[in-house]
């Protein structure tokens, strides 16, 4: 608990830098020759909506990295589970998330602080933007919009504390109250494995939703930090394809990171199999355990995609993707190739629901082959 607050408030600092500075290099590969030539045709609108897009992918992508971490921090969560061994949850948790919330909101708007000066006295230079501007084009967008540095940081950081707030005092602190072994006064039992308790509730579809999001979060991340770090080795692969097929190695890419996330701590398989192991009941079961969550996300990301397609000042970077659809790009590989309105929409949710309920019925497959054949040497 010694300085836990200022540690605390260190650690978002590190993180909302990190999330800027990221934002930063890639806008600068991917996005700065695009706004150039917006400013060359003075079509400035279209600046401030790619900068406003720029703020919600940031936002979007690291919030919930945050909040995994938050969750998975052991000194935050037996601090809450000390609070709470005589009961009050609710009112615990409000209170835990109300203090991490306003740590967050100070963290953000400190880390804000030199931009929020800068803006008033020189704005934001199209085009000519110095590299310590460029480290905040994840905040621009707001600052532009509301013609305000003050207000824009306020609000940006009111908004990150808000669904902070919102998601450790609903969400993450019911969540460790699962792993709980006793309350005071309550009776021993046996102690049980906090993996298991987790997957004992995430199978009865708690927080079922909250899984997923993590589970396509991460593979989506380690899918673009593969082709980053591979671009030099790979591109003379990607070079001589076609462009069909370079969505297709995308794809296949995402595949092979989503079979290795998913389900890496799950050792069951969906089904109660026997010895012989059944396919179409593993599958069955999947779907109706967890498929149809991927189902709605697939659906609204698609929708997303379907009209950002009909947006045209969103820049065309990367085998003809916008913004929207790049972010999106290994889930959803056939933007650009079918150009059909949503025909090419249901293709993209057909492939990726595909590569989920492959990706997992093999792992559950292997799993039940392992216990198996390890069953025959037991006594």
């Amino acid at each position: 608990m010694k300085n836990y607050h200022l540690r605390n408030f260190a650690t978002l600092i590190s993180y909302m830098f990190s999330a800027h500075l990221v934002s930063a290099v890639v806008y600068i590969f991917f996005l700065a020759n695009a706004e150039k030539q917006y400013v060359d045709a003075l079509r400035f609108d279209e600046i401030h909506i790619l900068l406003l897009v720029i703020f919600a992918a940031v936002f979007v992508i690291t919030m919930p990295a945050m909040l995994v971490s938050h969750f998975k921090n052991s000194e935050k969560k037996m601090n809450f589970l000390n609070a709470t061994y005589d009961g009050g949850d609710k009112k615990v948790a409000v209170i835990t998330a109300l203090k991490e919330s306003i740590t967050v909101f100070a963290a953000n708007l400190t880390l804000q602080l030199p931009m929020i000066i800068a803006f008033m006295f020189i704005g934001y230079r199209y085009a000519d933007a110095s590299v310590f501007e460029t480290l905040y084009i994840c905040d621009m967008g707001v600052y532009i919009f509301f013609g305000n540095s003050i207000v824009g940081g306020l609000l940006i950081a009111a908004l990150w504390a808000l669904v902070y707030f919102l998601s450790t005092a609903f969400i993450i602190c019911p969540m460790w109250g699962l792993g709980r072994i006793r309350r005071k006064g309550s009776p021993l039992k046996p102690e049980e494995p906090e993996k298991d308790v987790f997957y004992r509730h995430i199978f009865k579809n708690q927080y079922k939703i909250f899984y997923v999001l993590k589970v396509l979060l991460i593979s989506l991340l380690i899918s673009f930090a593969v082709m980053l770090v591979g671009a030099v080795i790979l591109g003379a692969v990607i070079s001589i394809l076609g462009d069909l097929g370079r969505r297709i190695f995308f794809g296949l890419i995402y595949t092979f990171v989503f079979y290795k996330v998913h389900g890496h701590r799950r050792d069951s398989s969906y089904f109660p199999q026997e010895k012989k192991f059944s396919f179409i009941k593993e599958a069955v079961a999947f779907w109706k355990e967890e498929m149809i969550y991927y189902l709605i996300v697939f659906g609204v990301l698609a929708a997303v995609c379907e009209i950002s397609l009909f947006i045209p000042s969103l820049p065309i970077k990367f085998m003809g993707n916008n913004i929207v659809t790049f972010i999106c790009m290994f889930l959803f590989p056939f933007y650009g190739t079918v150009n059909v309105p949503v025909l090419r929409s249901v293709l993209n949710i057909a492939w990726a629901l595909c590569v989920v309920l492959i990706c997992t019925v093999i792992k559950s497959y292997r799993g039940h082959r392992k216990v198996s054949r390890a069953s025959r040497f037991r006594r």
